[in-house]
């Protein structure tokens, strides 16, 4: 089996557990008479976040030989990202308190 495929098993699953309430699955068609590649709703945000995850140079490439440190990795990198957010977030705040303050 190729790296990104999933099982026959797995879809069985999710389709189970969207039958039980636990997940929700939808399905996106092309349009009819549409040939080669179509953007779908919504799928940009999936590729923007696996875009962000690999600017980090550890998941450009398959380096690592153990799942968990893959996973660690990928945990690693969001941290970062969410830092680097927060971080923004309150220097632009600080700096607005600091200009809106009343004499």
């Amino acid at each position: 089996m190729k790296q990104g495929q999933i099982k026959h098993e797995q879809i069985i699953g999710m389709l189970q557990q969207a039958e039980r309430g636990e997940q929700t699955v939808a399905a996106i068609c092309r349009a009819h008479g549409m040939r080669g590649y179509s953007v779908q709703p919504r799928r940009w945000v999936v590729e923007r976040s696996f875009a962000w995850l690999l600017r980090n140079r550890r998941l450009a490439k398959g380096y690592a030989r153990k799942v968990q440190t893959s996973e660690t990795l990928i945990e690693l990198a969001i941290m970062r990202l969410l830092l680097r957010r927060l971080a923004t977030s309150i220097t632009a705040t600080n700096a607005t308190a600091e200009t809106c303050q009343p004499l």
